[in-house]
């Protein structure tokens, strides 16, 4: 059963990264949590246009080790990317729930 549920999972992060790769518009979502555990997570969701329609993924969320500094949280985003051939030059601007600590103008959030 678990594996039919990753790689179900694979092939929906599959497709997501396809759509999006293929679309004219798309940009960056990022959000830090801290879980019940105190352990932060950051997601990103990506808004994109398909078939004229705008949709919204969530294509990962992912534990962050110790801090949640901007430098952090852009290596755990760049390391998707590269993972899944996601071209950085469609994204002029990022959109983040603590954008000053994110982008790196603060050290810690």
């Amino acid at each position: 059963m678990e594996r039919r549920i990753v790689k179900i999972s694979d092939e929906v992060l599959e497709q997501t990264v396809s759509q999006v790769k293929e679309s004219p518009f798309h940009s960056v979502q990022l959000n830090k949590r801290t879980d019940i555990a105190s352990q932060p997570q950051f997601s990103v969701l990506m808004p994109y246009v398909d078939n004229d329609e705008v949709s919204d993924e969530v294509l990962f969320c992912k534990a962050l080790q110790l801090y949640t500094e901007g430098q952090n949280v852009f290596q755990c985003l760049a390391k998707f990317f590269s993972e899944h051939s996601i071209p950085w030059e469609k994204y002029p601007r990022i959109c983040t729930d603590s954008a000053a600590a994110c982008t790196g103008n603060r050290k810690y959030y």
